[in-house]
């Protein structure tokens, strides 16, 4: 969520229009689509670029010239990376944190802080000298069976100690601690509970009531205004799907919180679910503070790819060999079609949409509509699947329906979608609507993890599952 100070607001002016041609991309050593399976990554104040991959983190220049690698002791975990006082750390699947030399790309240390830190979508956070993390499995059995973390734990960043662990109340999803002051550290649970701890010691002061039996993989937003956003997805409010092409949804709420007490100042209601990280910043130098909210359904088949149960069918029939390639061409045939590759699997419809509110009140300020999307498979999961799987690396990314916004000091939103295209968005007139003068894209063609876009005086970062796309100005 980038800088305590200032987090996902940057400070500076710098590209806005995605139309303009990129300076740079990244797609790995070879510079080959679908050779890397990105998570996120960090810009320091040189304009370097940290980038976190399947095995490896990479320091880019400014300019995109590679300056070193570092490998992992094990596959990187759905956490990306951050930076701190002049180290890079990561994390890895089964529980290891490293620290690497942000210069030399040398391993200072590396620990296995935990038995478990599984592909959920979070970023490690590092604040007056200590390193939160978590891990640790712990399983749900409603809304749906699955497994993610259960503890929170704190490192110091000079050695990797243990400072204290923290067992939550529920299970921890996609992860984004942030820190309101010097002394405590914030992040909410897959129920939508937000806690509040010391720093130092890990003495919870606070937490709010859970949504039971509910899950979301959104995440709070600390503000400047004293309030903390959190996000909860309701099952009691589940639409059915329309017809049988189209996903189900619940509705959800967004609910302040004070930042120093945890009590409730309001809640609304969102007609889909909020699963991703709310975002408060001013729509313009004297515009609003404003709350930005991306509400939708992921992909409910966006983590796997069409046509493995196929494979398994034909193989008890006809054996290996033939399932084999008979996969094959049907697969080819599948990405060949693309966005059209709903003849041979069903359309799985789904809408995305980002809404605006008075951060201060709720009161709606406007609305965008965003793309709908009808792959079951997002682009570039399954384009660069076998190619993924074939190098043994994470081989799909299975993301939120958006990526983390973030508001420029000019007031625009920038925001990417599980469908691979990444937005800006401003209501420049005020009209509280975003019409096509008020918004561009660029079509990167691959599906985003959870982490948003960076940002540096005339530099604008996107990190896609599959490269990272640079503007500049």
């Amino acid at each position: 969520m980038g800088h305590p100070k200032y987090y996902s607001n940057p400070p500076w002016p710098g590209p806005t229009n995605l139309t303009s041609p990129l300076a740079w991309h990244f797609f790995g050593t070879s510079n080959v689509r679908y050779e890397e399976s990105f998570i996120g990554g960090a810009l320091d104040d040189k304009k370097n670029l940290y980038v976190s991959g399947d095995r490896r983190v990479y320091k880019l220049s400014p300019d995109g010239v590679l300056q070193w690698i570092y490998n992992a002791p094990f596959q990187n975990s759905g956490d990306a990376l951050c930076i701190y006082k002049g180290q890079v750390f990561g994390s890895t699947n089964n529980g290891f944190i490293y620290a690497v030399d942000m210069e030399t790309g040398f391993e200072n240390w590396a620990v296995q802080a935990s038995s478990h830190d599984g592909g959920e979508y979070s970023q490690l956070a590092a604040h007056q000298g200590v390193l939160i993390t978590w891990g640790d499995a712990r399983c749900q059995h409603a809304p749906f069976p699955a497994c993610a973390c259960e503890k929170i734990r704190a490192l110091n960043t000079t050695d990797g100690a243990v400072l204290w662990n923290f067992t939550a109340d529920e299970v921890l999803w996609d992860m984004f601690p942030q820190f309101p002051d010097d002394e405590t550290v914030m992040f909410m649970g897959a129920e939508g509970g937000l806690y509040r701890m010391k720093l130092q010691t890990g003495e919870l002061l606070w937490r709010t009531p859970l949504l039971a039996n509910s899950w979301t993989d959104g995440s709070q937003f600390v503000a400047s205004n004293g309030i903390t956003y959190v996000v909860q997805v309701d099952p009691s409010k589940y639409r059915p799907p329309p017809h049988e092409q189209h996903v189900g949804e619940c509705a959800g709420y967004v609910t302040a919180f004070k930042t120093n007490d945890g009590s409730k100042l309001w809640s609304i209601a969102v007609p889909k679910p909020p699963n991703t990280s709310p975002v408060v910043g001013r729509l313009g130098k004297d515009g609003k503070l404003a709350l930005i909210m991306g509400i939708g359904q992921q992909s409910t088949d966006g983590c796997s790819i069409p046509g493995l149960s196929m494979h398994a069918n034909v193989q008890s029939f006809f054996g290996k060999y033939f399932a084999d390639r008979f996969f094959l061409a049907v697969h080819r045939l599948s990405n060949w079609l693309g966005d059209s590759n709903g003849i041979l699997w069903g359309s799985l419809e789904r809408t995305h949409d980002v809404l605006a509110f008075e951060a201060d009140t709720g009161k709606p300020l406007w609305y965008w509509k965003g793309p709908t999307s009808f792959r079951r498979c997002n682009a570039g999961d399954e384009d660069g699947f076998l190619q993924r799987l074939g190098a043994g690396m994470r081989p799909i990314c299975c993301p939120t329906p958006w990526g983390q916004p973030r508001i420029g000091v000019d007031g625009t939103v920038f925001i990417a979608n599980e469908n691979g295209d990444f937005f800006t968005l401003r209501d420049a007139n005020g009209d509280g609507r975003i019409d096509n003068s008020e918004s561009s894209v660029y079509h990167t063609g691959a599906t985003f993890p959870h982490c948003g876009s960076l940002h540096a005086p005339g530099m604008l970062v996107a990190i896609n599952f599959d490269g990272v796309f640079v503007w500049k100005s």
